[in-house]
């Protein structure tokens, strides 16, 4: 993705969309929040248009934790109603990394966080 500039746009739209320009910011979640560090530096790369891969590693994180924070709630809901989709999400395409570089372990852990927290509340 570092050398595909249109999916760089979007992405930065995505983040500036959704945390700069409404005031939004995951740290205030009580179920789930990015450190404050990782918000902080994610706002001054946007700031500073400084866009390299250390950038898109902590917006991939970032993304992530906000689609599972807007949408986990829903698929559960969707997953205990429906055998059917549990058969579907098997079957769906994988989610392509955003540059080559391992962090399917990350997500995974992340996921599992999540799926946790939400079991205790």
């Amino acid at each position: 993705l570092a050398d595909d500039k249109k999916n760089q746009c979007a992405i930065i739209k995505l983040i500036f969309k959704h945390y700069l320009s409404h005031g939004k910011s995951l740290s205030s979640s009580t179920i789930f929040s990015l450190p404050d560090d990782l918000l902080s530096s994610i706002k001054q790369c946007l700031t500073k248009h400084e866009f390299h891969l250390k950038f898109y590693d902590q917006a991939q994180e970032y993304v992530l934790k906000y689609m599972l924070q807007m949408c986990y709630p829903k698929f559960l809901i969707e997953q205990q109603n429906s055998p059917e989709t549990k058969r579907q999400a098997l079957t769906a395409p994988k989610f392509t990394p955003m540059h080559r570089r391992c962090i399917s372990i990350r997500k995974k852990d992340v996921f599992e966080k999540f799926k946790q927290q939400s079991n205790l509340s």
